[in-house]
């Protein structure tokens, strides 16, 4: 995995982690609110 990020520049690196964490942060919420009902 660590090979990877190597090619990729850290600002990219820091931009695709945050679409990640955006990513699981709104189905969390989603399932939240259906666990909610």
């Amino acid at each position: 995995m660590s090979f990877l990020y190597r090619k990729i520049p850290t600002q990219s690196a820091g931009i695709f982690m945050l679409q990640i964490y955006k990513t699981d942060y709104l189905i969390y919420n989603e399932v939240r609110h259906v666990s909610l009902g």
